[in-house]
């Protein structure tokens, strides 16, 4: 049967399988060009066109009752409809595909260095960055400084996305210790802050100044912080830093995969001359 091909031929033009073929003729999405008398099915090559549109819906997050009524309709106008909303499913997958890429890029990243030097002081020159920042209204009360301090990191998520300043990823968190506070052994976090990666008009810009910064990977609980700001502070003295400016903390993302809170791992970083 010339142009004709069974189903296993058929099977390897579409680089898929036989059953793949068999599914799609019982649902009444690519019935064969004819059935022979040997009751064997045999397909055309023109044939290769529908079953690519098909595995192109599929592929686009439709399924194959989805696909079936579009072609049953035979409205070319219908089906052109889907493929644009499938088109736009497909960007938004690649964005979200991207930032996701990027973040698990960062965190191997950060895990590299961290192993590499944790407990370690560096000194390090950095420009000028920027960051959108919202102080935590604590109220005296330690009760409620879990709760307050919650509060502003959701103040500020939100913020940031509604103004598109985030990649969609808010799992690092930074903050801002006052330098005042700092040198009096008051190391609350008193600033959620976002970094952005120019400077934007907004009524919560922070902007973290150039300069010469001590920087030190920290291991501990959120309880053991106050005694590696300490050993921080002790270690910069030992080495003649005098702090200058305000104390910026990231907790890191790998602190995510962590199995106990005494495994989060926090970056100090403070502006020394």
């Amino acid at each position: 049967m010339d142009n004709l091909y069974t189903v296993g031929e058929f099977a390897k033009i579409c680089q898929t399988t036989k059953n793949t073929l068999l599914v799609y003729d019982r649902k009444g999405l690519l019935k064969p060009n004819i059935i022979g008398q040997n009751g064997y099915r045999y397909y055309s090559l023109g044939q290769y066109y529908d079953f690519c549109v098909i595995k192109a819906f599929q592929m686009a997050g439709s399924s194959l009752k989805e696909i079936s009524e579009q072609l049953k309709s035979n409205n070319r106008d219908d089906i052109f409809a889907l493929l644009h909303s499938k088109r736009s499913d497909i960007i938004q997958r690649q964005f979200e595909l991207l930032q996701m890429q990027k973040f698990i890029e960062k965190v191997i990243s950060q895990y590299d260095i961290v192993e590499m030097d944790s407990g370690k002081l560096h000194i390090k020159y950095f420009p000028e960055e920027y960051y959108i920042s919202m102080a935590v209204e604590y109220d005296g009360s330690k009760q409620n400084e879990s709760e307050q301090f919650l509060k502003t990191y959701g103040e500020l998520n939100s913020y940031v996305q509604e103004r598109g300043y985030s990649d969609g990823i808010l799992l690092e968190g930074n903050y801002i210790i006052p330098k005042e506070n700092f040198v009096n052994n008051d190391f609350r976090f008193m600033r959620h802050c976002y970094k952005i990666t120019h400077k934007v008009n907004d009524p919560f810009l922070h902007i973290k100044p150039e300069g010469k910064y001590a920087m030190q990977y920290v291991r501990g609980s959120i309880d053991e912080f106050p005694m590696r700001c300490l050993e921080f502070k002790e270690e910069l003295a030992l080495k003649g830093h005098k702090i200058v400016n305000d104390v910026y903390l990231t907790h890191l993302s790998i602190g995510l995969f962590s199995f106990s809170e005494a495994e989060s791992v926090r970056l100090l970083a403070a502006k020394i001359e």
